[in-house]
């Protein structure tokens, strides 16, 4: 009789004991999966800030070209402007007539410079210096390796000439992208012809808080451990009661 509230003591201890585990493992669970959406919030929040800031600093040196090539002694960064709007649509008088090109609200929103003036500017730098997106990629890849951002990053160059053709130039394999993976994209140009966007997708086991995963693998090592102490010492009670019942 005592044998059998023994065991029943004990599976009710080692099923009490399972269940506590599980429900730690569970709120564990959702604060794990919460820290993971917040690490990779604010890692694209920094990431897209780092792309902008390279895209800048690509300009910089396509200014500076510019201006060291003679052709120039206004610098796109230093000009002061009346700072006139993007307009909705821009005219271009051609060899086979007037165009209008309209100008998207999200290429405007998006434009690099809100300036009117400036992208009239970066328009003629960019038809002499064709925009070094390889350099800008790598520019990006290594500021967010020094920010410590664990990602895959991939950049999109596409331009639109004025016969409204797009040219499209990768660099990184964008085919390993999916749509939701663009983080970032600024348009260059008077007719915000240029396109230049960030792709970047992050390995999940990345996002884990170590500290966090490192404390369930250690309860459900307790546990486990728990379960061998039980058992070896019902095999001790066992074989004591055998041992006393031969006596008898």
């Amino acid at each position: 009789m005592n044998t059998t509230y023994i065991v029943k003591r004990k599976n009710i201890i080692r099923i009490g004991v399972l269940v506590a585990c599980m429900l730690f493992t569970i709120v564990y669970g959702i604060l794990i999966f919460n820290a993971c959406k917040q690490r990779e919030q604010a890692w694209s929040r920094q990431a897209k800030a780092v792309f902008l800031e390279a895209v800048g600093n690509e300009l910089k040196k396509l200014d500076k070209m510019e201006i060291y090539g003679f052709h120039t002694i206004t610098s796109l960064f230093q000009q002061k402007t009346l700072e006139t709007d993007i307009p909705d649509s821009v005219v271009f008088a051609l060899q086979d007539g007037t165009h209008v090109y309209h100008l998207p609200l999200h290429r405007r929103n998006n434009a690099y410079f809100k300036d009117g003036d400036k992208n009239i500017y970066l328009s003629l730098i960019l038809e002499k210096y064709p925009f070094p997106f390889d350099s800008l990629h790598y520019a990006w890849d290594k500021q967010l390796a020094l920010s410590d951002i664990k990602g895959k990053t991939g950049v999109c160059s596409r331009i639109t000439d004025l016969s409204r053709k797009v040219s499209t130039f990768a660099s990184g394999a964008l085919e390993e992208f999916a749509p939701s993976d663009s983080l970032v994209s600024t348009y260059l140009g008077y007719r915000l012809e240029m396109e230049l966007s960030g792709y970047i997708s992050y390995s999940w086991w990345r996002l884990l808080p170590g500290g966090m995963v490192i404390t369930v693998v250690l309860l459900w090592c307790m546990y486990i451990f728990f379960l061998v102490v039980l058992r070896q010492t019902e095999s001790v009670g066992f074989e004591t009661n055998c041992g006393g019942g031969k006596d008898s």
